[in-house]
């Protein structure tokens, strides 16, 4: 699975954070200790203030504009090269005087900084999400997340659920270290109550036990809770409000610089590194940017993100002649599998059918794949068109069925768009979020159409099979959830519990657990 992120954090609160924190040059990251870094952003070795902006900026532009690690790293090297913060270097340990070889810039560090900021900035943005909610969703729960390989200490803290306000939480609130991936999931009471009942969880806070550690840079010893990298046990969240309040004691000038600052243009929904595309405009932050305009859809674009947080779905994005059998659809097979983690991945992208259809995903993959065009460029999606595209096809569903003449319906949630959206206006993401809704309809346990709402489709593609059905009405129901309930509550509130479902603990692929 890619890199680990929280899901659905509102990127004012991850942003209000990050902007919030001063400027600390610093020698050695054992200078700035755990709360600290809620007032002040640092980076190890970077003594010079041009240097520390300079990366604090592309951290803010990464953070606003949720780009990869790689475009990270590709943006930020030349700039740092030309400041002559690269590589090995002779420098003055300004504590001792001493002369040491020190490591400044290199890719194994953009991707420590890169992946520390972006974890703790969000860790701090979801706190502020879980005290609005925590009066409906109470409960956390702790769980691992997708390294290959786990601290002991981690493993055992997994399936701890506790209220929020527990103080457990002010000392191992995730991230607990560096590298460390594991993070917390929001419950509310009726979950909780359906995971004790499996007696796969913990309920009791455990005891913590705490061992001295010697800050060799200060002389300061320590106390440690063991499972926990030294400065990792505080909760960056709590310590937002003390950062916030500090930022009003900065420069006229600074203020100014924030306040002039545009604001993030997306908020991201896919986690880091998830999308594999072969067109130049068609990128991972391109599905982000359409799906946080889409108006008054942000709760179902939320259930999407969690989703992806939980479920290990990665995007392909390849043109025609990629997802066939012949050599140009060959040449991409070794980067693909790498991408998807395969050995051999032939046969996970291509198709024989490959003009006659725009994306497909199957159920033993952990991945869909959508097929565009060279010239496409997400950017240019009709947002209005899109959000149009439900209320079309329901209007018509509506006309179809005064005149009991169901051929009069759409064919398809895609199809009503392209006919309304302006020129070269791509529909990829509608397409995915129909190859996700398969997904979606997998984890939750393969469901049939509900006995009742079985001759209730909006559109004929919908009618084609038990799969179809789930796919048309899952895009609808993120891109328009008001105006599907408006057509049909019963459908609505359906794929509420079904994505709740494809999010929760109680289903895997094609089954319930037992």
């Amino acid at each position: 699975m890619p890199d680990y992120r929280f899901p659905a954090n509102p990127p004012e609160a991850v942003l209000a954070w990050f902007r919030a924190k001063g400027l600390k040059p610093s020698f050695d990251y054992r200078e700035v200790w755990a709360e600290e870094h809620a007032q002040a952003f640092t980076v190890a070795k970077a003594m010079r203030m041009d240097v520390l902006t300079t990366i604090r900026e592309a951290l803010d532009q990464a953070l606003a504009e949720g780009k990869t690690l790689e475009q990270f790293r590709k943006e930020l090297t030349p700039t740092l090269q030309k400041l002559g913060w690269w590589g090995r270097a002779d420098v003055v340990d300004p504590t001792t005087g001493e002369v040491i070889n020190a490591q400044l810039g290199s890719p194994r560090r953009l991707k420590k900084i890169y992946a520390t900021n972006m974890k703790v900035a969000r860790a701090a943005g979801q706190w502020e999400r879980i005290e609005r909610r925590k009066k409906t969703h109470p409960y956390l729960v702790y769980e691992l997340g997708p390294s290959e390989n786990h601290r002991a200490q981690h493993v055992a803290w997994a399936g701890i659920i506790l209220r929020a306000d527990d103080p457990f939480w002010q000392t191992h609130y995730p991230p607990n270290g560096w590298g460390c991936k594991c993070r917390v999931r929001q419950i509310n009471q009726r979950e909780y109550d359906k995971l004790v009942d499996t007696g796969k969880y913990t309920t009791t806070a455990p005891r913590i036990t705490k061992k001295e550690w010697i800050n060799d840079r200060t002389g300061e010893a320590l106390q440690v809770p063991i499972g926990i990298d030294p400065g990792w046990d505080y909760n960056p969240g709590m310590h937002r409000a003390k950062a916030l309040a500090d930022n009003a004691d900065r420069s006229a000038a600074e203020l100014k610089k924030a306040a002039q600052k545009p604001a993030p243009k997306a908020s991201p929904t896919l986690p880091p590194d998830s999308v594999l595309s072969t067109a130049k405009n068609v990128t991972q932050a391109g599905i982000d940017q359409v799906l946080s305009e889409l108006p008054n859809s942000q709760v179902q674009v939320a259930k999407v993100a969690e989703f992806l947080n939980r479920r290990p779905i990665k995007t392909l994005m390849i043109k025609q002649t990629e997802m066939g059998t012949g050599k140009t659809a060959y040449a991409l097979k070794d980067k693909v599998g790498k991408f998807l983690g395969l050995d051999n991945a032939w046969g996970a992208y291509n198709t024989r059918k490959v003009s006659q259809v725009n994306g497909f995903t199957y159920q033993q993959g952990e991945h869909v794949v959508v097929k565009v065009k060279a010239t496409d460029n997400l950017l240019k999606t009709d947002i209005d068109a899109m959000k149009k595209s439900v209320s079309l096809a329901i209007e018509t569903e509506r006309t179809a069925a005064s005149v009991s003449e169901p051929l009069l319906k759409r064919w398809t949630i895609t199809e009503t768009y392209e006919k309304t959206a302006a020129a070269k206006s791509p529909g990829q993401v509608i397409t995915w979020l129909h190859e996700l809704g398969h997904q979606v309809h997998f984890w939750a346990g393969t469901p049939r159409v509900p006995g009742a709402l079985k001759d209730t489709y909006l559109t004929r593609y919908a009618n084609t099979n038990n799969h179809e059905w789930h796919a048309e009405h899952f895009t609808a129901w993120v891109i328009d959830r008001d105006a599907l309930a408006g057509w049909n509550l019963e459908v609505a509130e359906y794929f509420d519990r079904m994505v709740d479902n494809a999010i929760g603990w109680q289903y895997n692929k094609g089954k319930r657990n037992p």
